[in-house]
């Protein structure tokens, strides 16, 4: 008996690989904090609750660690999924990034679950910067990718990348990253307080970048640019705000940038995240590869121009609204950069409020959430028997 018999709701199980503050573990936890008519919520993650976890909690969803620790420790973690699943029989299981993909689809093996999906959250990686396991687990996946019901992507180019691998799913969604225009919105108040509580003066220009420390995030690339920039507009400032950002490693990665340093905000880890936007007047992704980045959406909807380099699908976020540039390229970021530092703040501020209209359109966070509930109900009804209810981007 599923849950769906018992209390008439969809009981979703998602299985993420950790719970650290990134961008899809921030994606799954407003996807299930977001109201979804019919649509219950359970979040599992592989490691541990992390930071994310207990935020979760608090919105009114249950959430549990499996504690893996190490491939030695998977035997044991996969064992307590399969128990949960079996206990639970949830109408559909969610599997988001590669490792819970692959522990997700051998515990449905185990209960003989069939009402699997999984979620793809990245596009072209340089798997050789990683380990030896996580450079496989693309192709391992591939094989096996015809045992969930759906794949989801955030983006088309996190498609095309993933059939090269060899991935070919009984049925693919493009599902787009939704964006909390409450929560990230333009906020003069918020700006002087914010900029007062980093002691940033109300007129300095102040560049930002929001990514953890990541070798697929590119900080070389930003940092390179930035000293460009400092060199040629003393005035300007640029803060950095993710995970590992204010560690040795990344004070080794700057390196005698002597110039920069003085420059430089390295605020680490931050919950503040909408505050900071508030406070920036320009937003860069500089990275090598992504899917759907949410960076760039948030900014967008906090009214800032953004320059990207041109990955995944940022240039179908930007649209006309910021600018792209190649990736790898920091001389073509520090131009792009100094031509919008050359703007007046008030010509910044219409292009940002372009940039938010474009997002309250398109990326809502409402709207995306509505599709993925029809998703979960499409998948649910057609495993139980009855006739699928079609969603709208469905491509089989």
């Amino acid at each position: 008996m599923t849950m769906t018999s018992l209390n008439g709701a969809i009981l979703v199980t998602h299985l993420v690989t950790d719970l650290a503050r990134g961008g899809a573990e921030t994606f799954l936890q407003r996807l299930v904090t977001t109201p979804q008519e019919g649509i219950r919520h359970r979040v599992l993650s592989l490691t541990t609750e992390g930071d994310l976890g207990p935020e979760i909690r608090a919105a009114g969803i249950e959430v549990a660690a499996l504690s893996l620790t190490g491939a030695l420790g998977a035997p044991r973690a996969l064992m307590r999924l399969v128990r949960l699943l079996r206990a639970e029989n949830p109408d559909v299981l969610m599997t988001w990034l590669y490792h819970a993909d692959f522990l997700g689809t051998v515990a449905s093996i185990f209960t003989r679950h069939d009402r699997l999906i999984w979620n793809i959250r990245c596009a072209d990686m340089d798997l050789s910067k990683y380990g030896m396991v996580s450079r496989a687990m693309p192709y391992i996946l591939a094989r096996l990718s015809r045992l969930p019901s759906a794949v989801v992507a955030n983006s088309n180019a996190g498609r095309l990348i993933h059939e090269s691998y060899g991935y070919e799913p009984r049925r693919w969604e493009i599902m787009p990253n939704g964006f909390d225009t409450e929560t990230f919105r333009p906020d003069t108040a918020r700006r002087d307080r914010t900029r007062m509580a980093l002691h940033i003066d109300p007129a300095t220009p102040l560049v930002g970048l929001f990514a953890r420390f990541d070798p697929m995030k590119g900080h070389e690339v930003f940092l390179h640019a930035a000293e460009i920039v400092a060199r040629q507009r003393p005035n300007v400032l640029f803060m950095l705000a993710g995970r590992g950002t204010s560690g040795a490693a990344f004070d080794r990665l700057i390196g005698n940038r002597a110039v920069l340093r003085t420059r430089l905000l390295l605020l680490g880890e931050r919950r503040d995240i909408p505050d900071l936007m508030a406070a920036t007047d320009i937003a860069v992704c500089s990275s090598h590869t992504e899917g759907f980045p949410n960076t760039v959406g948030e900014a967008m909807a906090s009214g800032i121009v953004c320059v990207s380099t041109d990955v995944g699908d940022a240039a179908a976020i930007i649209g006309n609204c910021g600018a792209l540039v190649p990736k790898a390229d920091p001389p073509a970021l520090a131009q792009k950069l100094v031509e919008f530092l050359d703007i007046a703040p008030e010509a910044r501020a219409v292009m940002g409020s372009t940039a938010r209209q474009r997002i309250e359109e398109q990326f809502s966070l409402q709207a995306v959430a509505a599709r993925y509930a029809d998703l979960f109900r499409n998948i649910a009804r057609a495993v139980d028997g009855g006739a699928p209810v079609f969603v709208a981007g469905r491509d089989e």
